[in-house]
Formats: structure tokens, C-alpha cells, sequence
């Protein structure tokens, strides 16, 4: 499958990793300035405190690797100003986080038990980041403690249908990434409780049905990415509250369909808009992209 882009202004990449020792003996230390990365620990309140000594109460950060065990609320009860906990490579046969100072939570590439929920977790929550983890609970009502919430990024994750229950109570959500969920259909009431939402990028080539009115609560969207290969259909008059838009990026089946010359109308604040897809043949390929050139022009000729 041939995939292709196009942006009008730019587009900027970031790519991060950790980097840690290569050995398997058990270790904690200090990256930056209150940045702890802990790589195969068992995960108990004594290991800490013997690895991290007296630095309990200096420690912003914790980012762990290859735990495996028990993870209880009495682990991070030793680090009352502890913001962000990062845990990759981890095998859990029992997962509770509990923290009232903790703003950011990292899971990725991990195993939790089977059914594993967030509840009653971490009030203050601002930013969850989930990516290719098994055993999570992200059905219904699972982020409903999450008041404060306003980053949530799900990557690799089982999440077949979303309701609206799936992101109930989630009313200070800014930004919702969505990434390979298996997600087959989105339902019309969906995002009811996601009024504050700016940013909403989508990428599932197993969704087909987007319901009617699904994006009608979410007035202050001003960047919208939805991409699926096997989507049925997709129209701009879904988007017709959204008129602070300024970038948008949907599949190339959409932008067959669409009169561009409508768009700046639609759209007065736009000025980015990008695309995936695959070309059917060349003369679809010169056809599609004379459309967006002229799409360039308009928004242009509008600044």
C-alpha cells in the first residue's frame, strides 16, 4: 500500500526514546535533574527505597523497565512529588496506581492482568499516554476519574466500538490521539462530554462507520486528522461546526468527493490540510492533486 502526504504550511516530527544500561542486574539511576529511570527492580516499596535512598523526596519522575511482579498504591506513597511515572517492558500479575501529586502516566509495550482498571487512581491526572499494552480495561467508563485530564493518547490498544460511555467525563480534554484501536464504528454520541477538545487525530484502517452528528459537541476543534482505509464514507458536512478548523487531514476517498472551492467558506481560519491514501491510477492521481493545488491557491489568495 502506497501511502501519500501533502501539507501546505509544514510539518514537524518528534521522536523520543530512552536510553538506558544494557545489563540485567537491577539498577536506579539518575538521568536528569529529578528524572529516575529503574530497570529491572521488583516493583516494592523496600526496592526503591534502598535504590533511591534519601532522593525519595527530590524525584519528579520515574520511569521504569522490565518490572515484573506486583505493583501496588504503597509504591509510590514514599515520593510526594512524584509527577510522572513511565513504565515500559513490564509484566504485571497485579497493577494499582494511586497517586494525588502525579499529572503524567507512560504505559507502553506491557502486560497488566486481565481486566485491569484506573479507578480511584490519580485525581490530578493531566496526560495518559497508552501504547501496545494487554489486559487494560478501556471499555466503559473507564476515564471517568480522570477530571483533569487533558492529553489522552491510545496507540495499539482493543477498543472495537466507541460509545458514549468510552470517554465519559472527560469534560477538560484537549487533545484525544486515537492509533490503530481496532475501532469499527464510532457512535453519534461519543464525544458529548468532549467540549473543550481542540486536537482530534484518528488513524484505524479497521474503522468503517463514523455515525452522523458525532462531531457536533466538539465547537473548538482547530485540528482534526481522520485516516481509514476502509471507512465507508466521510463527509465535510459532518465537520459544519467546526469552523475554527485550521488544519484538517482526511483520506483521498474524501477529497474525491469534495468542491474545494467551498472550503475556505467552510473553513475561514484554515490554512494546513493533509491526506493518505492510495491513488487509483495516474489520471485519479492528476485529478486529486490539481483539486488540492487549486485548494493551495484558495487559501492563499485568502491571507
Amino acid at each position: 500500500m502506497k501511502y501519500l502526504n501533502y501539507y501546505l504550511v509544514f510539518a514537524l516530527w518528534v521522536a523520543s526514546s530512552v536510553d538506558s544500561q544494557t545489563s540485567d542486574e537491577p539498577y536506579c539511576t539518575k538521568e536528569q535533574e529529578f528524572y529516575w529511570f529503574c530497570h529491572n527492580i521488583q516493583p516494592d516499596l523496600y526496592s526503591l527505597r534502598s535504590l533511591l535512598a534519601a532522593n525519595s523526596t527530590l524525584v519528579r519522575t520515574l520511569a521504569f523497565n522490565n518490572l515484573k511482579g506486583k505493583f501496588d498504591v504503597s509504591i509510590l506513597a514514599n515520593f510526594s512529588q512524584l509527577r510522572g511515572v513511565l513504565i515500559y517492558n513490564s509484566t504485571f500479575d497485579f497493577f494499582q496506581i494511586h497517586s494525588k501529586s502525579l499529572n503524567n502516566i507512560y504505559l507502553s509495550d506491557s502486560t497488566f492482568p486481565s481486566g485491569t482498571k484506573f479507578s480511584n487512581c490519580c485525581a490530578h491526572l493531566e496526560k495518559l499516554t497508552i501504547k501496545n499494552t494487554v489486559g487494560l480495561n478501556l471499555q466503559t467508563g473507564a476515564f471517568t476519574d480522570f477530571r483533569r485530564l487533558k492529553k489522552l493518547y491510545l496507540s495499539n490498544q482493543q477498543i472495537p466500538r466507541i460509545t458514549s460511555y468510552t470517554f465519559k467525563g472527560l469534560r477538560s480534554l484537549k487533545k484525544l490521539s486515537l492509533t490503530n484501536t481496532t475501532t469499527t464504528a464510532i457512535e453519534s454520541d461519543a464525544f458529548e462530554d468532549l467540549t473543550r477538545l481542540k486536537e482530534f487525530y484518528l488513524e484505524d484502517d479497521t474503522l468503517q462507520t463514523i455515525e452522523s452528528n458525532v462531531f457536533k459537541p466538539l465547537r473548538r476543534l482547530t485540528t482534526l486528522t481522520i485516516y481509514g482505509e476502509n471507512l465507508k464514507s466521510l463527509s465535510l458536512d459532518m465537520f459544519s461546526k467546526q469552523r475554527g478548523l485550521t488544519q484538517i487531514g482526511l483520506p483521498l476517498s474524501t477529497w474525491r468527493m469534495v468542491d474545494v472551492e467551498t472550503i475556505p467558506r467552510m473553513f475561514p481560519k484554515l490554512y494546513a490540510y493533509s491526506y493518505i491514501g492510495e491513488w487509483k491510477n495516474a489520471d485519479d492521481e492528476e485529478y486529486i492533486k490539481g483539486k488540492l493545488f487549486r485548494l493551495s491557491q484558495l487559501l492563499l489568495d485568502r491571507q
